[in-house]
């Protein structure tokens, strides 16, 4: 098996890169300020950095397993699997036996080349840790140790925890699993862990996703108070895309004579107003909607009475997709 100096060599040679080439290419695109000297050392008997592999690999998609280990493929084909490439890596380190030499050594220097929380586990203990969960979660790597890994888990989690352990222990990969992390002083961290069974050994990589948490929980805040505001709103509310009906208020569903919203999804919107109006409703007529978004009209209810209305359409996002937003307030209907 060819040394990891070799296989950096090698990556420089696919590439068609000088030296000074590509040392230049890994301060530019990977954050990683190496000399053309340094690459030269490098590629002759000097230990590779945990840095440089990082951004060899980043750079140049270069799959970390092979470039640390000479296992598996080339080309990293999903480079955005830093997860995946960690536990591919588990396996391929239990797998040779016995160890050949440097092995342990690329093992502790994938571990220290991420800022992600690495973790190998046996019996429910964390036998093997990075920094990172230190610098993370607040207490020492021999505590983490000391104890089972759910007492370190909010206590509506740890069920959870123990059937994604099931699962990686007979084989799944499991990928995303998010629970509440407890640290010194009481505080919560949300991690986004990923692992996977050997043997009786599990490997598992994870991330602080506590500020994503946070916003999508705000996000979600916003959205049901938006969501009980139109519930509520005296006027009705339509979201159609491309005619039909996607969305539809409890108002709306009242002034159409439907039984409730979910009747009027799929709806087309043509055939709730008569036909001078469906330039309108449909979102066409720009010009004249940015000089008084309501024109008067009548709506078609479902048993076919025309109601006299003002009616606004006013072009909206709705699940990321371009769509018309038509507002109807029927004359002489109560406030």
């Amino acid at each position: 098996m060819s040394s990891i100096n070799d296989r950096a060599r090698e990556v420089r040679s696919k590439n068609g890169l000088s030296i000074r080439g590509f040392a230049a290419l890994l301060a530019d695109e990977g954050g990683y300020p190496v000399s053309h000297s340094s690459v030269a050392e490098y590629e002759g008997d000097r230990t590779i950095p945990a840095e440089y592999i990082s951004a060899v690999a980043q750079v140049f998609r270069v799959n970390p397993v092979w470039l640390l280990t000479g296992e598996g493929p080339y080309a990293n084909v999903d480079p955005g699997a830093s997860e995946r490439a960690f536990l591919e890596i588990a396996d391929v380190v239990d797998r040779v036996r016995p160890a050949p030499s440097g092995t342990e050594t690329e093992l502790r220097l994938f571990f220290e080349l991420s800022p992600q929380l690495f973790a190998v586990l046996a019996d429910g203990y964390f036998v093997r840790l990075n920094d990172e969960w230190k610098e993370t979660l607040g207490w020492t790597l021999q505590d983490l140790m000391a104890r089972p890994f759910v007492s370190f888990l909010h206590e509506d989690d740890r069920d959870e925890a123990e059937r994604v352990k099931l699962r990686a222990l007979r084989g799944d990969l499991v990928v995303g699993f998010r629970s509440r992390f407890i640290r010194p002083d009481g505080t919560l961290r949300w991690l986004s862990c990923s692992c996977r069974g050997v043997g009786n050994r599990l490997y598992a990589v994870a991330s602080d996703v506590t500020e994503a948490v946070a916003r999508e929980e705000e996000v979600e805040g916003r959205l049901a108070e938006f969501s009980r505001i139109v519930s509520r709103c005296p006027h009705g509310i339509l979201v159609h895309r491309k005619g039909k009906l996607h969305f539809a208020n409890p108002a709306a569903a009242t002034i159409l004579g439907a039984a409730d919203p979910e009747t009027l999804r799929g709806t087309p919107i043509w055939s709730l107003f008569p036909d001078h109006g469906h330039e309108f409703v449909g979102g066409e007529l720009t010009e004249t909607m940015a000089e008084s978004p309501f024109r008067r009209m009548e709506v078609i209810r479902l048993d076919g009475e025309l109601l006299p209305a003002q009616v606004a359409s006013i072009p909206v996002l709705h699940a990321k997709e371009a769509a018309v937003q038509v507002v109807i307030h029927p004359q002489d209907w109560p406030s």
